[in-house]
Formats: structure tokens, sequence, C-alpha cells
């Protein structure tokens, strides 16, 4: 039988304490914490893939999303962790919005990071990888996090979803 009183301590919150907002439905959020080396990818990638899925994303964007994801993950690695670092992806996935943290916790970013990112020699061997980020991504944040750098990433489904999000 349904006790009402079990059901009504269950949803008190402390006082002050916010309000969880409701996500919309189809919406997945998902945190990771792994060690900062290339299988890291191969964990990643198949979690955020079963998200966008699930939340309707397919063709061209879902593949944007995972590119830039990638992209982010693999800096995360090569530039800003430690060979015994980590890294933190955290993702949520909605029906009309795709949000993406990538954090290492690393060498830490420079006091200053030029932005737009600017495209690099036609014969550079890297230094591609933000300006990809910009490119395909609605909106870019970077900032220092715990000694390391967070990027997040947002993404619209669709061009209406950007001008909602905006």
């Amino acid at each position: 039988m349904f006790d009402l009183n079990q059901r009504r301590t269950r949803n008190l919150r402390p006082t002050g304490a916010p309000r969880r907002r409701r996500r919309p439905h189809g919406t997945r959020t998902r945190t990771l914490c792994l060690p900062a080396d290339d299988q890291a990818l191969a964990r990643v990638r198949p979690c955020l893939e079963a998200a966008l899925q699930h939340a309707g994303w397919d063709g061209p964007r879902r593949f944007d999303v995972l590119v830039a994801t990638t992209e982010a993950l693999v800096n995360a690695i090569t530039h800003g962790s430690n060979q015994t670092g980590s890294v933190g992806v955290v993702f949520t996935v909605g029906p009309t919005v795709a949000r993406i943290s990538v954090v290492d916790r690393g060498r830490g970013m420079p006091t200053v990071i030029p932005w737009p990112p600017q495209c690099p020699s036609v014969d550079a061997t890297h230094g591609r990888g933000l300006v990809m980020i910009d490119a395909i991504a609605d909106r870019v944040e970077i900032e220092p996090c715990d000694g390391g750098t967070r990027i997040t990433m947002e993404f619209a489904h669709s061009a209406q979803d950007a001008y909602l999000a905006a």
C-alpha cells in the first residue's frame, strides 16, 4: 500500500535549497570521470551517441556534436592532462539542445586565450581544434577550472532551436 507520509518525507527539501528544474521529456544527463588516455574516447563516444539517439538527434547535426566533443576530449588528454591525470565529461542531451562540458585537471590554461581562435598556418601540424569547435558549436565557453580547463559547448538541434536557446 502507498504510504503518504513516506512519500511526503522523500519530497521535502531543506529550507533555501533550490528547486530541481524539470528536464524536457527525452533528456539525458551523464557525468564521466576517466583516466586521461586514449581509452577515454572509446568510453565517452558510445555513451554520448546513445543519448543523442534517444533524444532524436540524427544526421549531420548528431555527427557535429560527436566531432566537436571528440576534439575537445583529445585536446584535454593531449594538452591539458598529465599522464596520470584524469578528464571529466558532463553532457545533457535533450530533444532541442545538447550541452557538453569537457574538463581536464592538468596543466591549466594560459591566462589569455585569444577568441575567436585563429587558424594556424597551412604547414602547422596542430592548432585547429578550437577553430573546428568554434565553427561547429552554437556556443562555446572556455574557463579555468580546478587547476585545469573546462570547455563547454552548446548545440541546437535545428536553426529554430538555436534561435530559442539564445
